[in-house]
């Protein structure tokens, strides 16, 4: 894979997404399929939809994008979280 987007300077990307408006099955199943074994069982713990459906979109999210900027494939990322449980 090869990074699409570079920051040069001051730039500033933002991106954003709205887990509400996506509804594809087959997309979110192949979020899921980007998530570490780890991921997938915190994921699997979130008893409202809604919250994992946020849960889910925003890693998705993370490992997509940061892969328009490194040569690495979305699903290769892995994190480390600290005392606290955050990456």
């Amino acid at each position: 894979m090869r990074a699409m987007h570079s920051l040069g300077g001051s730039a500033v990307h933002v991106w954003t997404t709205v887990p509400e408006e996506l509804g594809d099955p087959a997309l979110l199943e192949r979020y899921v399929a980007l998530l570490t074994p780890d991921e997938r069982v915190r994921h699997a713990r979130f008893r409202l939809p809604a919250t994992r459906r946020q849960h889910l979109v925003a890693r998705a999210l993370v490992r997509t994008v940061l892969s328009r900027y490194a040569a690495v494939e979305p699903g290769a990322w892995r994190f480390v979280a600290n005392a606290h449980g955050r990456p």
